[in-house]
């Protein structure tokens, strides 16, 4: 059983050896490049099915933040190919999930192709959804939102390696982690989502103190103790770069430095080339 895992940007850490307070149902998900096969090794679900099952399921609100959104097969090729079906069905669940009132809001990288020439965030922008850029060459002089979560009202999210990209359904490698019924870890990582709604604004500033309504008391200090279905675990999610982090958030690089000094029989990496 590995102690803690973690994942990309945006992380969430479990260590499987405190206290239950209460039930989470948490599994890993997974995209595998079609034509791989794994014949005996065991495959988790599949990120594209997560995905549209938490937005068909969802009834108050979707929040989404991304590097960048191409789920239509034209985004990327001028043919039609074997895969991007399925990140255009992630699109058109999107739209319907506008279509009955589902407030659905955005944070996504600052870039030129984000803001003028995304076909999928044009038409959810005209279906209604809410749609903020975060320019980190303005707000903290380089670097990207590399993060990528989906929430569903407030209760149920995904994070992981996935981006809103038809081949990170079908034709990369992806790892994430699905919660659902969570709704107090859910709302903190709504926190780090508001975050990014702020500094989407165009003439927003990092202030010198976050509001308080944005400090969490979730952290490595202070773990969230949850019952996950399998094993008591403790649970926190970190965030970078620090300029972005309200009080009591953890850091990334605490968070990554934390599970390798806690590390007793090994440590396993998995990182893109």
């Amino acid at each position: 059983m590995i102690s803690k895992f973690q994942l990309w940007q945006l992380l969430i850490f479990l260590d499987f050896s405190f206290a239950i307070n209460f039930h989470c149902d948490y599994t890993l998900v997974e995209s595998i490049p079609e034509n791989v096969v794994f014949p005996s090794e065991k495959v988790w679900n599949s990120t594209f099915e997560v995905e549209l099952s938490m937005i068909n399921g969802a009834k108050q609100s979707i929040e989404i933040s991304a590097l960048y959104w191409t789920l239509l097969c034209e985004d990327v090729l001028q043919q039609r190919v074997g895969g991007c079906e399925k990140g255009e069905a992630i699109l058109k669940a999107l739209l319907n999930a506008a279509r009955r009132n589902v407030t659905i809001r955005i944070a996504t990288n600052y870039n030129k192709q984000n803001m003028s020439s995304s076909a999928d965030l044009q038409m959810l922008h005209s279906a209604g959804a809410e749609l903020r850029f975060v320019d980190f060459t303005r707000l903290v002089g380089a670097g990207v939102l590399h993060t990528k979560f989906i929430i569903a009202d407030n209760r149920t999210f995904y994070i992981g390696s996935s981006n809103m990209d038809w081949r990170s359904l079908t034709q990369v490698k992806e790892l994430g982690v699905f919660v659902a019924d969570c709704p107090l870890l859910a709302r903190d990582l709504h926190k780090i989502f508001q975050v990014y709604w702020i500094l989407g604004n165009a003439s927003a500033k990092i202030p010198e103190k976050w509001p308080d309504y944005l400090a969490t008391n979730i952290n490595v200090e202070n773990p969230l103790s949850l019952d996950l279905g399998v094993n008591p675990a403790s649970v926190y999610i970190s965030s970078s770069p620090k300029q972005f982090n309200p009080t009591n958030r953890t850091n990334d690089i605490d968070a990554l430095l934390n599970v390798i000094n806690s590390a007793k029989k090994f440590i396993y990496i998995s990182v893109m080339d």
